[in-house]
């Protein structure tokens, strides 16, 4: 772990910066990516600049493309500030927009690449991966901004666990997350507690809470809520109460040992129950002033909602929630959110079913998803694939084509992987040779290169295994 102060004196440097420009009237442009993380460390910065009485323009981006900056350049702003992307970019961000940006990161970047504009956690000796997220270093820009910002603290619990960074015990945050959780519940927004990792835990059916969950993937269960419903009855759940759904946070202790068994036995494996048992049961984050009906009450659950809207490209929705509003935009998201698993769903089902588009030897496992699975929801299912028994032991790489013939690649670890496998780093520096952009984590990144350069690609990534 690396030394606090010097990390708050640059988010100090940083909030004096956005404070002076927001006073001065600067047209701030806030550019985030558009998962859950991005939106969230977007929405953070928006709103301490908003509270300053600034000026600006928040939005959410596939990628720090060549395209992408020159539309962000179009748009007139005076100045930049990045979230949550374009690490290692520092020469295209000045080739771009001269002295007028910053980025707010987490992503590994290599020590040669820091720059004074640049405020990312690898530069102050933290893990991105595990340590903080996006939204984390973008909060804690807004705490030096106010220290009353303080209450936009449950918004990086929120990016940290889009990230996945929750894998500490029990499936807790650690690292400086903990110090952002610590801040949240003295403050009263938010509450620990442990349970079944299920989605909608107390809003939803308890079928249609284990069909929606995607922090694992379970065969013939996940995105089917009748076979959920079938499973669950033949192992004599009671599923209603009184002509009512009886959702998980009702059950009894003795009836979520039955759900966990049941669950477990659709996992397959190598049969280790005590270590498919951690993956189901751990740390739930709960925020404490949303509605206890809400999709917002559980912070996973937000996640998984702000990450649809940006990957179904309705990311200002996203925005607008983080903001404060609970009407329409809470409501349009909901539907986005029920379209993106659906998505999620047929694109995981046809990787599944179509065994002459996967490829495997001893080094990786590689997957050409061209026309089956959508360049923005390419990473989302590249996780949930990842976390199936159908791939273990080696990296999972999976490609598609997307616009103006380039091809986007997304790669994740899998159960049973090398510990020193960097796929950030790997990713990165493949990228570069063949006139593309990559980078990301150790265990999660993704790429974008020409489409014809896809051999060449994929030879170094063996090279590099």
């Amino acid at each position: 772990m690396g030394e606090l102060k010097p990390l708050k004196d640059a988010a100090r440097e940083k909030a004096e910066l956005l404070s002076r420009l927001a006073l001065d009237d600067c047209r701030i442009g806030i550019i985030g990516h558009f998962n859950a993380d991005g939106i969230s460390a977007s929405s953070i910065l928006a709103k301490a600049i908003q509270r300053k009485g600034g000026k600006f323009t928040a939005r959410a981006v596939r990628d720090a493309s060549p395209a992408t900056l020159r539309q962000v350049k179009e748009s007139g702003f005076e100045f930049h500030v990045f979230c949550d992307i374009g690490a290692g970019q520092v020469e295209v961000f000045s080739e771009s927009f001269g002295e007028l940006w910053m980025t707010v990161d987490h992503n590994q970047i290599q020590t040669a690449e820091s720059d004074p504009k640049t405020f990312n956690a690898w530069s102050y000796s933290f893990d991105g991966s595990t340590e903080i997220s996006g939204a984390g270093m973008a909060y804690l820009i807004a705490v030096q901004m106010e220290q009353s910002n303080r209450d936009l603290s449950w918004l990086p619990i929120v990016g940290a666990l889009a990230e996945r960074q929750d894998r500490g015990n029990r499936h807790a945050l650690m690292g400086l997350n903990m110090e952002i959780v610590d801040e949240a519940k003295n403050l009263n927004l938010l509450k620990e507690e442990h349970d079944i990792l299920l989605y909608g835990r107390e809003t939803r059916p308890i079928h249609e809470s284990l069909a929606s969950t995607s922090s694992v993937y379970l065969p013939g269960l996940t995105g089917n809520r009748d076979a959920c419903l079938a499973t669950l009855t033949s192992a004599g759940l009671k599923l209603r109460d009184d002509n009512r759904w009886r959702t998980l946070s009702e059950l009894s202790e003795d009836e979520k040992r039955i759900l966990v068994d049941t669950v477990i036995a659709h996992l397959g494996g190598d049969g280790d129950t005590e270590s498919q048992e951690e993956e189901l049961v751990g740390t739930v984050y709960t925020l404490l002033r949303e509605d206890e009906f809400s999709p917002m009450r559980d912070a996973r659950e937000l996640g998984s909602l702000l990450n649809a809207c940006g990957r179904m490209l309705h990311a200002g929705l996203g925005i607008s929630i983080c903001m404060g509003d609970r009407g329409k935009s809470l409501f349009e998201a909901e539907e986005i959110l029920a379209e993106y698993r659906q998505s999620l769903g047929k694109a995981i089902q046809a990787v599944l079913e179509d065994s002459t588009r996967v490829t495997e030897d001893d080094h990786m496992i590689f997957v050409k998803a061209d026309g089956i699975v959508n360049e923005d929801i390419l990473g989302p299912v590249t996780s949930l694939l990842s976390s199936s028994q159908r791939f273990t032991m080696r990296p999972l790489f999976i490609v598609t084509e997307g616009k103006e013939r380039m091809t986007r690649l997304s790669a994740r670890s899998t159960r049973g992987c090398s510990f020193s496998l960097n796929l950030g780093k790997l990713l990165s520096d493949t990228a570069k040779e063949f006139d593309g952009i990559g980078g990301g984590h150790q265990a999660a990144a993704g790429a974008m290169f020409p489409t014809p350069r896809l051999p060449e690609v994929l030879k170094r990534l063996k090279d590099g295994l």
